[in-house]
């Protein structure tokens, strides 16, 4: 099905250049469809509040329309943001709001659901029950906890042949995508 995004009488109005629309009942969550400007900040929020975009000043590279809405999937929850296949000139921000799924002790982090079925880390942080993340693309999310740590192994202390002394590490966690390449020492 096709949608007229010019016709301002789809849907139900919500906020300023932004419309719900319902998947055949009112008991679903509705998919927010909101008018992105480069010119200016905007913030998206679903009805029920557990989902928030914040998209910054010239966030893309034209006025465009993006979809947003979520479900919760075996306890799960998956975001959908789009277009994805438009691309973003930076991050912005989202905030998911667990309330009765988070589960105490969870490290809940976001993930970017590639299409192959994988996932990817997103530089996220769990606030509360809010998970806050920072991606810089469109597309498929989810929430998950992230409990286990990374693998650390062969932790060397060594001499350079300068007079250095240097430190190796092995670093995986294959979750977040940490591996030895992009670990630090701090």
């Amino acid at each position: 099905n096709t949608i007229d995004l010019k016709n301002q009488d789809i849907g139900r109005p919500w906020a300023p250049h932004q419309q719900l629309f319902f998947r055949g009942d009112y008991e679903s969550t509705p998919i927010l469809l909101a008018r992105i400007y480069p010119d200016s900040v905007h913030k998206i929020t679903t009805p029920d509040r557990r989902l928030q975009l914040r998209f910054p000043r010239s966030a893309f590279f034209d006025t465009l329309s993006v979809a947003a809405t979520y479900s919760i999937q075996n306890g799960q929850a998956h975001i959908s943001v789009q277009p994805q296949m438009l691309a973003a000139k930076s991050e912005f921000g989202m905030a998911f709001y667990l309330g009765n799924l988070a589960e105490s002790g969870q490290n809940y982090r976001l993930f970017r659901k590639r299409s192959s079925g994988s996932l990817s880390y997103i530089d996220s942080k769990l606030v509360g029950r809010t998970v806050w993340g920072f991606p810089s693309q469109l597309g498929e999310f989810v929430v998950q906890a992230d409990n286990e740590p990374p693998e650390i192994s062969s932790f060397k202390i060594y001499k350079t042949d300068y007079g250095e002394w240097r430190a190796s590490v092995r670093v995986a966690d294959e979750k977040t995508g940490v591996n030895s390449a992009s670990a630090r020492f701090t």
